[in-house]
């Protein structure tokens, strides 16, 4: 439908030119818009991406030499998606997005229903329709959707409008071993971010920001995520086959990666 001619490479090693769609732009707007809301039908895997990120807290950045901040660091969640194929490698996003303003129109208005994660602002909304489309949770997001439910206990969910949701699909369950792994990463990250809270003060010239006070919440958050991630606790609570603290509708169907196209039937 596009205005550039595409060449192939016949048989006989001579181009063939591809016939160009000249017309359709010229098709009244209803009619346009049935083709591309059919073609926006097309159902799309998205994998749903929950993160904790870990930075310095205002008091701690506000704290002066040799001052201890009782707030060292806080926490935000972040929710994130992306296409994905049927054995979860990421994919580049519809077509329909950028082909033309009409296109990209009649995409977003067939994916109008949303999740979001609750109190983190309108930017953590993942959008799809859920009547085509299946929503993938990871591991790792299903292990921080888990801890941040163990952090907040809300009476209310954390993610809205998961009960939506038709399809829901995780990653193959994991062994002992891989759960063990997974355990041990959530700890690497939650260092690996502090770290680079440190290397930036380094740079900026404020290395006294690690102070006695900064060492000692960090040790302790560490600790404390290496009990709240036990292998076993986690295997007992099945929080990687499930987004607990969200309401997921009954009549949802639960699969696991890799997906096969009956499963996007």
């Amino acid at each position: 439908m596009g205005s550039l001619s595409l060449f192939l490479l016949s048989l006989d090693n001579e181009q063939e030119i591809l016939p160009i769609m000249t017309r359709f732009p010229k098709f009244p707007p209803e009619i346009r818009n049935m083709v591309w809301t059919f073609a926006a039908m097309e159902p799309e895997v998205f994998t749903v991406k929950i993160r904790r990120l870990v930075k310095e807290s205002p008091s701690k950045a506000k704290q002066k030499k040799n001052l201890t901040a009782r707030t060292q660091f806080h926490f935000k969640y972040e929710a994130t998606s992306g296409p994905i194929n049927l054995h979860g490698y990421n994919t580049p996003h519809s077509s329909l997005r950028s082909a033309t303003n009409e296109s990209r129109a009649a995409y977003k208005k067939f994916r109008s229903h949303e999740i979001q994660l609750l109190g983190y602002g309108p930017d953590n909304k993942v959008f799809f329709n859920p009547s085509v489309d299946v929503l993938h949770f990871d591991d790792f997001s299903s292990l921080f959707s888990h801890h941040l439910r163990q952090r907040l206990r809300r009476p209310l969910p954390f993610l809205s409008g998961l009960d939506k949701a038709e399809k829901i699909a995780f990653d193959p369950t994991p062994d002992s071993d891989r759960i063990e792994d997974l355990s041990e990463e959530v700890v690497e990250d939650f260092k690996m971010r502090t770290t680079r809270i440190e290397m930036g003060w380094i740079e900026n010239g404020t290395e006294y920001k690690k102070d006695f006070g900064w060492r000692r919440a960090k040790l302790l958050e560490e600790n404390r995520l290496m009990g709240e991630m036990r292998p076993r606790a986690i295997r007992n609570s099945g929080a990687l086959g499930r987004v607990n603290g969200g309401y997921i509708s009954v009549e949802a169907k639960i699969l696991r990666l890799p997906l096969t196209a009956k499963d996007l039937a």
